[in-house]
């Protein structure tokens, strides 16, 4: 294993200004201290450049915030743009809406191993649950999970055995299988800055919701780098909103990157020279 030097963290945000702040004030609590963070904002509204504003003067680490104009669903794009802004040699990527126990940073950066990506999962926060977590400033995510098991009725999610600190369930799952991009969500996906530049970051022309973290793991494995899983080791902690389905649109181009078995860099992307 080689540590990292410094991590950078890269939340994507959309106009959810009180969700933000609850992932902040996550952040804001890790045990880590070498890292960063970067509000990756596609499009947002003044309220939420204003937030990170006042979070950057009291924040315990650096702070930027990369915006980008609203022109629809824009999360590869934005990511990337994060990714560009971010000065660390190990990047995480979670959501705006996806709140990080104590240990979250540390877990990433301890499994950070050269010729590796990292994915990890979202245990579900349910509706009632999200809305006590976000209308009364409630922080039962600052917690040690087994206090936050135990003690905190504000965590209840649907998918409880993430949470469960098991010695059995916190093994790192490893797999080398070219194909297996299942579970591989950029709510909670690491690299090494150097891999997601070699092969572009994630591609820009999935303009729409879906699909476009299973295309980057897809190429990040025919690159040559195998996955390991951080299921169990340190989930994020997923606020509630109706669910969304992937647009067709976007399946396509997946399916187009499924096809071709050369295609590892991305086709459009900022870390391309003939970006559009």
């Amino acid at each position: 294993m080689v540590e990292p030097r410094r991590v950078s963290v890269i939340v994507t945000t959309y106009n959810w200004p009180e969700a933000l702040d609850r992932v902040l004030d996550s952040l804001a609590a890790q045990t880590w201290p070498a890292f960063e963070v970067v509000v990756a904002d596609d499009g947002s509204g003044p309220v939420t450049r204003e937030l990170v504003e006042d979070w950057r003067k009291r924040f315990p680490v650096p702070l930027r915030h990369a915006w980008q104009p609203d022109e629809g669903f824009r999360a590869a794009r934005v990511r990337n743009l994060g990714a560009a802004c971010a000065t660390g040699d190990y990047l995480i990527f979670i959501d705006g809406d996806c709140l990080c126990l104590p240990g979250f940073v540390e877990a990433h950066a301890r499994a950070a191993e050269m010729g590796w990506f990292a994915t990890g999962r979202r245990a579900q926060v349910r509706k009632a649950a999200s809305a006590r977590l976000l209308s009364e400033s409630l922080a039962p995510y600052r917690l040690p999970r087994w206090r936050l098991m135990l003690e905190s009725p504000y965590w209840l999610q649907t998918r409880y055995a993430q949470l469960l600190p098991l010695p059995a369930m916190e093994k790192v799952r490893r797999t080398a299988h070219v194909d297996d991009t299942r579970k591989a969500e950029s709510c909670n996906f690491a690299l090494w800055a150097r891999d997601f530049a070699a092969v572009a970051g994630f591609d820009e022309r999935f303009h729409g919701f879906g699909c476009e973290d299973v295309d980057l793991a897809l190429r990040l494995l025919r690159y040559g780098l195998k996955r390991k899983s951080l299921e169990h080791l340190e989930p994020v902690l997923h606020l509630f909103h109706p669910r969304k389905a992937a647009l067709e649109t976007t399946k396509a181009l997946l399916a187009e990157t499924r096809a071709d078995p050369s295609r590892i860099q991305a086709t459009r992307s900022l870390f391309t020279e003939d970006a559009a």
